[in-house]
């Protein structure tokens, strides 16, 4: 969409054709693609370098308790690296996992808007298996991501990241009902250095804004489809301007 957007500009302005801005935003795209990775990359590896690497983080997660937590509040659980867990103490049993899990997934991958149009866009039906299978192995790299990098968290901030009463977490971050929420930041700003916090700072607004043009998006359709074309059915040819109008509004 961008190259094709931006083609005519870029010919006046340099006196080039679209492929060049074609090529351009592919360079652009990838430079983005590579120093998010690079980022990720450095974080987890600092992240763990900091508690001793993975068999560091399994020593000292038990440990990380905070200074006023009492009884098994606040308190790492036991079981924090099995992912099945006991069907009658575990937070999360084993048998919802398993059997609940795989409804919840059917629905969010199957039927949601945001997903499906993804897939509606897709050039063939080969594509859009191909890309199904391969965001099934990205469903992977969370566990990398955000799980171990937020118990490396716990593990070097357990007063902040592990409060256990509503004073100490108000005091902690403002809220009363926990910090966790305030894991990531504490080891970006604790660890890494100026550059690459203001890195993670594109990286986190480049996630919320295609978040939210996907949410804009398939609002837009449901509405076009949904409500206005069954209100003015003869007018097909200009079902895009209410869609946008609709997104617009939501934005605003």
């Amino acid at each position: 969409f961008i190259p094709v957007y931006i083609g005519p500009y870029w010919f006046v302005l340099f006196h080039t054709d679209s492929y060049w801005s074609i090529l351009l935003c592919i360079g652009l795209y990838g430079s983005i693609l590579v120093s998010t990775g690079l980022y990720w990359s450095i974080l987890i590896d600092t992240a763990l370098g900091a508690v001793g690497g993975y068999q560091g983080l399994q020593e000292r997660y038990p440990l990380a308790t905070p200074p006023n937590a009492s009884g098994p509040c606040g308190r790492p659980r036991p079981d924090a690296f099995h992912l099945l867990r006991a069907p009658d103490t575990g937070d999360l049993p084993w048998p919802g996992l398993v059997l609940g899990l795989g409804i919840i997934s059917a629905w969010y991958w199957c039927t949601d808007q945001v997903i499906v149009q993804r897939c509606l866009a897709g050039r063939s039906l080969t594509h859009v298996r191909a890309g199904c299978v391969v965001c099934g192995y990205l469903k992977v790299l969370p566990m990398f991501l955000m799980v171990l990098p937020g118990m490396a968290a716990r593990v070097l901030f357990p007063d902040v990241v592990g409060c256990a009463d509503p004073q100490g977490c108000s005091r902690a971050c403002g809220s009363t009902l926990g910090c966790s929420n305030v894991a990531y930041p504490r080891l970006v700003l604790g660890l890494l250095p100026h550059g690459l916090r203001g890195l993670m700072l594109a990286v986190v607004l480049a996630a919320l804004m295609s978040s939210l043009a996907s949410i804009f998006a398939s609002s837009g359709a449901l509405f076009t489809l949904d409500v206005y074309r069954k209100l003015r059915p003869t007018q097909v040819r200009h079902l895009g301007t209410p869609g946008d109008t609709w997104g617009h509004t939501w934005d605003t």
